[in-house]
């Protein structure tokens, strides 16, 4: 059956082409209400002309008041679609249940209420739930209070007596039948529509609620974001035990005025998101990037026994993977330190609020980075006696360190082979 197989197909394209009238550049949840009034517009402009034929074959004389309605219906139904197209977005859906109605109660007069067609008044009142948006509260009273009150004024007002028109007891039953059944059809699928809506924004919101929950675990660790929501107040710990490591790209202010601004920033972004993943698998807390400088904190939010430990894995591994880039950035080099002690730590600001740390633990670590050696990751004389027995040291002997006089340091090589 090609023929009826074409016809379905044409009849898709009309019905997607009618449904997207007027919605290109418009919001979602906008774009939806525009559709739904192109469809229940370009319905009202069908099915009375379908009407129209078999009101042509029963009575055309006797019916033609009936006819005309219709006809003026139709098209003004028809032109909720151009108004549409050219952007007039609220006469067009205030057209579309004004239209209706009108065209409903004119119906009801010449037909009476034996007809049923003032039930279709209950069908626009269930449309304006899905029509209306949220801040137009004056828009959703008339269009459902106006329904209501035109199906009530037919109800005792426009009886088989009052009827402008003599029409066949037959006709009658006939329209009753195919108007109660086409109102109960269509408040079904408008009550479907506006469930289905009420689905979508609970899933908007559970949507945004996620991101919102993703974006803060990824600005604080996940107890300081569950305290944070819980305790509004300032939040504020004192660590009796925590390891605080430094680590700054050398070289990197010599490339910054070589490679354009979005190669450089590419390489950066990869470095710290390979740095990234290996924070995520020893268990440690990035607190900050400080331009081309990184820093990380083991031991907090959570206390760990061996947080020392694997501060000094992370170190060895970051440093090979800026060893794995030198053969594309012969001048990159990384120099790190690292130190262990007692910390402060807390959330600051009301705005674009931060997890940091504060303390000589980490005054003293980033002496440590920014005494040391490029390619080389030194540690403090707490840090050496903790892993020994661990890892391979180095000693550099006593260096001048700013604010501490001269302090021992020792350069981590390794992991110990014995």
């Amino acid at each position: 059956m090609p023929s009826v197989t074409l016809l379905i197909q044409r009849w898709r394209q009309l019905w997607h082409y009618v449904s997207s009238v007027g919605i290109d550049g418009q919001d979602f949840e906008f774009a939806r209400k525009i559709t739904l009034a192109n469809q229940v517009a370009f319905c009202a402009f069908l099915v009375p002309l379908l009407y129209n034929i078999l009101y042509l074959v029963y009575d055309a004389a006797g019916l033609l008041p009936v006819i005309i309605i219709n006809l003026l219906g139709s098209l003004l139904s028809l032109s909720v679609l151009l108004l549409n197209r050219e952007r007039h977005f609220k006469f067009a859906r205030i057209l579309i249940m004004l239209g209706p109605n009108i065209q409903i109660s004119l119906l009801t007069l010449y037909l009476s209420t034996d007809s049923g067609t003032h039930l279709l008044h209950i069908m626009m009142a269930s449309f304006a739930l899905l029509l209306v948006k949220r801040d137009e509260a004056w828009l959703m009273v008339i269009f459902t209070v106006s329904p209501v009150l035109l199906y009530l004024l037919a109800h005792f007002a426009f009886g088989p007596e009052q009827s402008l028109l003599l029409v066949s007891p037959a006709l009658l039953e006939f329209l009753f039948i195919t108007v109660s059944l086409s109102v109960f059809g269509l408040v079904m699928l408008f009550v479907s529509l506006f469930y289905k809506e009420v689905l979508r924004t609970e899933a908007l919101l559970q949507q945004e609620y996620d991101r919102s929950e993703n974006l803060l675990l990824n600005i604080l660790p996940e107890t300081i974001a569950r305290r944070l929501k819980s305790e509004p107040q300032t939040i504020a710990d004192r660590h009796p035990a925590a390891t605080v490591l430094f680590a700054d790209l050398v070289g990197f202010t010599e490339l910054a005025g070589q490679l354009p601004a979005e190669k450089l920033l590419d390489m950066l972004n990869h470095i710290f998101s390979r740095f990234d993943m290996l924070v995520d698998r020893y268990g440690l807390e990035k607190i900050k990037t400080i331009g081309d400088a990184y820093m990380v904190a083991g031991g907090i939010p959570v206390p760990s026994r061996n947080h020392i430990s694997a501060v000094a894995r992370l170190a060895l591994d970051m440093r090979t993977e800026i060893a794995n880039l030198q053969h594309i950035y012969p001048n990159l080099n990384l120099r790190i330190g690292f130190h262990t002690g007692a910390v402060i730590a807390g959330v600051i600001g009301n705005k674009k609020f931060a997890y940091d740390i504060w303390g000589d633990t980490v005054n003293v670590a980033s002496r440590m980075e920014s005494h040391g050696l490029p390619g080389e990751i030194q540690v403090s004389a707490p840090v050496y006696m903790a892993l020994k027995d661990e890892f391979e040291f180095e000693n550099r002997g006593l260096i001048e360190v700013k604010g501490k006089a001269k302090m021992q340091t020792w350069f981590l090589k390794g992991y110990r082979l014995d």
